[in-house]
């Protein structure tokens, strides 16, 4: 479906809507007209905004006090708002529109193509976070019911879609590795990977095989593959659930070389480190709006992560919680909302809380992956022994943007190789 983009024009004098129109028609948008300032608020809950060009001063409420009402309102509290004037020089306006959120000032007469310019970011912006939205929509039934990578492949063997698990799993971006067959990734140590599929698809109409993957970085790992047909766009297509399944494959290795020793041995309990990252692309000049899309993203996420049994959050990296799963609030007696926007300081003691600060810090200066244990105390006055698997996120400029990590009752898990810290 079309996304035409709505902008929020706000001034009293109907020149500058008919110029501020015609100079925006070739961006392909609907333009909202609104000749002051309650006008502009009255309209609001009517429309989904991209940006607002707002008239710094207008008789009655002016582009400052109609800007704080906009700011106020949760529902466009992130609405980027660019601010006109003819009055250069303006310092005091300019200081209190920037601390209201202001992403840009342009000065009157306006220059058609820097307001195409300048509005054009923010258009394409809010394109892409609908696109994102409408296909977040088309697979959200399929994502909520799986908790490894997802990897969506043609009948000729084409990865046309790939979640952010299955792209991290194999060290591959997300349009590089849609742009590649299955064979280029995937094969059979011995045998035609392509050729059980087909039969047991035949035979089954699902398929469940192990394999092997070569990473990006040329690493090779065990993978499991669980799939079906499906239709997608109208045409069949597979859609295959990975999983490394690395670790089980050496320690069943080990068993068969040390059978005599099969009774002093346990298995290893590994899990997938499950990240919804998806990776924002926008101008430099816009990065005060990272934020608020990452956040109408974590509404996607939520509904991932609380379909997911074992307790997992993500923070961001200066150690506020930015989402986590129903399972992870309820070990506090808490609910999401109660946690995300907090730190460790506010949910743990002084002592646990002071051992994640350093944990935290270790892993955003590192980038490797951290396993450790700790006990963590639960609203009846008990303590759990818990198991933290955690793992760096990055941001589009491959900066270090926060932390994932997935929470495992250590009382009900396997003996783990390496000694808890506690």
């Amino acid at each position: 479906m079309e996304i035409t983009p709505e902008i929020l024009v706000v001034d009293d004098q109907k020149f500058t809507h008919v110029l501020l129109n015609k100079a925006l028609k070739e961006l392909g948008v609907h333009v909202v007209s609104a000749f002051s300032g309650q006008e502009a608020i009255d309209i609001l809950d009517d429309h989904d905004l991209s940006v607002v060009l707002m008239d710094l001063r207008m008789p009655g409420m002016d582009g400052i006090e109609t800007a704080r009402h906009i700011r106020n309102a949760k529902r466009t509290a992130d609405l980027p708002i660019i601010f006109i004037t003819a009055a250069q020089g303006d310092e005091e306006h300019a200081m209190r529109a920037y601390e209201l959120g202001a992403v840009d000032f342009l000065y009157k007469p306006v220059s058609a193509p820097v307001l195409k310019s300048k509005v054009a970011v923010f258009v394409e912006l809010f394109r892409k976070r609908k696109a994102l939205q409408q296909r977040s929509e088309q697979y959200r039934d399929v994502l909520e019911a799986i908790s490894e990578g997802l990897v969506t492949v043609d009948m000729d063997w084409n990865i046309v879609e790939a979640n952010d698990s299955a792209c991290l799993m194999l060290g591959y971006g997300y349009d590089q590795l849609c742009s590649m067959k299955l064979p280029d990734v995937m094969f059979l140590e011995h045998g035609d990977l392509l050729q059980e599929i087909n039969e047991l698809i035949e035979q089954n109409v699902t398929f469940r095989v192990e394999a092997k993957a070569k990473r990006r970085n040329d690493a090779v790992i065990w993978v499991e593959l669980r799939g079906s047909i499906f239709m997608y766009g109208g045409a069949p297509h597979i859609l295959a659930v990975t999983q490394d399944i690395t670790l089980r494959k050496e320690n069943e290795l080990e068993l068969q070389q040390h059978r005599d020793r099969l009774d002093s041995l346990v298995e290893q309990r590994t899990e997938q480190l499950r990240s919804a990252i998806e990776q924002l692309r926008q101008e430099n000049d816009v990065r005060q709006n990272v934020e608020a899309v990452l956040e109408e993203q974590l509404d996607f996420r939520q509904g991932l992560m609380n379909a997911l049994p074992d307790p997992m959050y993500f923070k961001d990296n200066k150690g506020f919680y930015r989402a986590c799963n129903d399972a992870f609030a309820s070990i506090f007696g808490l609910s999401a909302e109660d946690i995300i926007g907090k730190t460790a300081q506010d949910i743990h003691p002084s002592d646990v809380a002071a051992m994640l600060q350093q944990k935290d810090s270790e892993l955003l200066q590192s980038g490797l992956a951290q396993r450790f244990c700790l006990h963590v105390y639960t609203t009846d006055g008990g303590r759990r022994h818990v198991q933290l698997h955690r793992a760096l996120f990055r941001d589009k400029d491959g900066l270090p943007a926060g932390i994932v990590s997935v929470v495992i009752d250590a009382d009900e898990a396997l003996q783990q190789p390496k000694p808890c810290v506690r």
